[in-house]
């Protein structure tokens, strides 16, 4: 009865967990409803996000879940924002998921995407699965039925959605054995869970969650993985594009169940980043060595010799006056429109235009000072015969006259409490007033604001002790000083 009670129970955990110890790779691709867009949390709160904790609930830490989900992608190749051409489908493709769960169609459905380009839909989704096949020939398929959606929102259309994009996915489902999901028909009468129109609340994305957690359940799919394989899951080049000759590249990538890591023969961490400087186009091979197979990603790198075939001056000032020193800066970008550090480029300074004086020994910069006013052009000029010209415009100056004032007059003259003050403005202006003892120190201070209607300024000045005092009065950039006389 022991040895029964051993062997069921034995059975049961063979049941529960993968057949590898290593953890079942669940890679979601999808628009804004898979990435949670609307929601307060997206991260955790978006489907996708729910399902990997009713994964965790029911067989630990065996799942792992990663979104690669883009708001607002198309799975059409033609269409306005394919999801093809993102980095983050990149990354879902090196990830190499064990299963793949695919919710894509509600964009497709917009007029721009499905008028013209709806017949390539069926294609497009299979050429998709194909790509994910080739990298992980293991690969499990989770294929989804889109919700709802609950009216005309963003070109967003629900007769195109059941009655175009439902069939064919139908299709594909059946074409690759995939397992099924339909978010469509459970969710037919629950407009409430979805408040724009398109996108699930919090609630709504919790239902989803069940609906696909249910059907991953009762399939079984989990335990069809194997998950023993090797991949190179990561590769990246930096800087990405053409390589100047001399420049340095740094390669980081990684792996999945690598035993030993290559690249081009070499043996490298099996994890990390090594820094590569070639001197001509180079093929590079990582590949990943594993118990049960190796896998590889093969990538060129584009090596250009820097030749310079453009030039920039910039100044300091491009509007100056004659006598005024200005810097002209030279810049330099080879054929890549690169900007390029040499500064050991021969350059000749000239002026085509104007009159006036250049000065300096750097070849990559100069000082030049205008003798007179009008338009000049700067040119320099490398040894190989790139030039540019630099426009400059030398400015005439412009003497600003002051209308005169008349002078403000100041009464009674001694003063017992009270100055005041007539000053003359044809218009609203500013006046500034302050008075000082006979040994300078400022013993108050007014700004007042005069016009020609009312230009009568009364300064009570019965703190003061009496004495002997100046009274200096700012108006329009003209200054004027009063002497006066405190009686008491």
């Amino acid at each position: 009865m022991k040895k029964l009670i051993f062997l069921l129970l034995a059975a049961w955990f063979s049941c529960q967990l993968p057949i590898s110890a290593q953890q079942v790779r669940f890679g979601f691709i999808g628009n804004s409803i898979t990435i949670g867009t609307g929601l307060s949390s997206p991260t955790t709160e978006c489907y996708p996000a729910q399902i990997g904790l009713m994964l965790a609930q029911k067989y630990g830490d065996t799942c792992e879940v990663r979104n690669f989900a883009v708001s607002g992608r198309t799975l059409l190749r033609k269409g306005d924002y394919p999801i093809w051409n993102e980095p983050d489908f990149q990354r879902a493709l090196n990830y190499a998921p064990d299963i793949l769960f695919v919710l894509l169609g509600t964009n497709d459905s917009k007029p721009q995407n499905w008028e013209p380009y709806g017949n390539e839909f069926l294609t497009n989704y299979r050429a998709m699965l194909d790509t994910f096949r080739w990298r992980n020939p293991h690969v499990k398929f989770i294929v989804c039925l889109p919700p709802p959606a609950f009216g005309i929102v963003w070109g967003i259309r629900d007769s195109v959605i059941k009655n175009y994009i439902i069939p064919l996915v139908d299709s594909v489902a059946k074409m690759y054995d995939a397992l099924l999901v339909d978010f469509y028909t459970p969710l037919i009468d629950s407009a409430a869970m979805f408040p724009d129109k398109i996108h699930p609340n919090a609630h709504g994305a919790k239902v989803m969650a069940r609906i696909a957690f249910d059907k991953i359940v009762a399939s079984d799919i989990i335990h069809q993985v194997d998950t023993g394989y090797t991949f190179v899951t990561s590769c990246e080049p930096k800087p990405m594009g053409d390589l100047r000759r001399g420049d340095t590249l740094t390669l980081t990538y990684t792996t999945l169940r690598a035993t030993k890591v290559y690249l081009n023969g070499e043996e490298v961490p099996v994890n990390g980043s090594v820094k590569l400087a070639p001197l001509t186009d180079t093929r590079y091979v990582i590949k990943a060595v594993g118990p049960r197979n190796d896998d590889s990603i093969v990538f060129v790198q584009k090596v250009y010799i820097p030749v310079l075939t453009r030039i920039l001056a910039v100044a300091t000032k491009t509007s100056f006056f004659p006598g005024d020193t200005i810097i002209i800066y030279a810049r330099y970008f080879d054929q890549k429109k690169v900007r390029m550090n040499d500064t050991t480029f021969n350059l000749t300074w000239t002026i085509r235009q104007g009159k006036g004086r250049l000065f300096g020994s750097a070849n990559n910069q100069i000082s030049l000072v205008a003798d007179s006013a009008g338009e000049m052009i700067v040119n320099c000029q490398a040894e190989n015969g790139v030039s540019y010209d630099l426009k400059l415009l030398v400015r005439t100056p412009v003497a600003v006259s002051v209308p005169s004032i008349k002078e403000p007059e100041l009464y009674p003259n001694p003063v017992a409490d009270y100055l005041f003050i007539r000053a003359n403005a044809a218009q609203s202006q500013s006046v500034l007033i302050a008075i000082y003892s006979i040994d300078g120190k400022m013993k108050l201070y007014s700004n007042r604001t005069i016009s020609g209607s009312d230009n009568n300024i009364k300064l009570n000045l019965s703190q003061l002790p009496a004495g002997v005092y100046l009274c200096k009065i700012v108006q329009n950039s003209q200054s004027f000083v009063h002497k006066f006389y405190i009686s008491r």
